[in-house]
């Protein structure tokens, strides 16, 4: 399941991903968004928007816990979590693609150029930027998993690789992004989707509807 995006309403987390407990619920209903052309109502008292969404899709994406250690921590700018080949370049997006492969675009930064590669590839990481730099812009705009201005980053064109200071990885070796924590990892984790049940039945029951 893809992870919420700026379409749908978002729940409040913690910074290491994780949904507030009970009693941190009450603040998560103002900060919902409903579909443009949706109103307000109040019910027991609380404020609470009424919209059209099943609760029961609600849900955030994460790793699956690994002994791996990430080999860096990269400023969140596209929430959710991707795996996919390291690719240099929009050239190596498409090859990656038409071999099946999901991509992770990894630049020093983006640009205009870049924006093709970056709808075909399924997650994105610069060594600049943030979160209002182009990289992070366009991938919300995209749905897409990025990370930016990630620590120790270098990229060698010429080599076709990059380094997360002493690891080297290869265009075309796996590459696990996780958008929750910012966390880099090389090779390919297993996604996990976890579904805030506590929060949404608060919220339901402010709805008055089941979650």
């Amino acid at each position: 399941m893809s992870p919420l995006r700026s379409a749908t309403p978002s729940l409040r987390r913690d910074t290491a991903g994780a949904f507030s407990p009970r009693h941190r619920a009450a603040q998560t209903a103002p900060i919902l968004k409903p579909p443009r052309g949706q109103y307000w109502t109040r019910k027991g008292g609380r404020g609470c928007k009424r919209f059209d969404i099943n609760l029961g899709e609600v849900a955030l994406t994460t790793f699956a816990p690994t002994a791996s250690p990430p080999v860096a921590i990269a400023e969140v700018a596209g929430l959710g979590v991707a795996c996919g080949v390291v690719a240099l370049d929009f050239e190596a997006v498409k090859r990656a693609c038409a071999e099946k492969k999901p991509a992770i675009l990894v630049r020093h930064e983006t640009v205009t150029t870049d924006i093709e590669g970056m709808a075909l590839a399924s997650g994105i990481l610069t060594a600049t930027g943030g979160r209002t730099s182009h990289a992070a812009v366009v991938a919300r705009q995209l749905g897409k998993v990025c990370l930016v201005a990630c620590p120790h980053l270098q990229i060698d064109l010429a080599k076709r690789q990059c380094r997360f200071g002493e690891t080297q990885v290869n265009e075309g070796e796996f590459l696990s992004l996780d958008g929750n924590s910012g966390a880099v990892y090389v090779g390919k984790l297993e996604p996990l989707t976890k579904y805030p049940e506590g929060a949404l039945r608060v919220i339901a029951s402010w709805r008055g509807s089941p979650a």
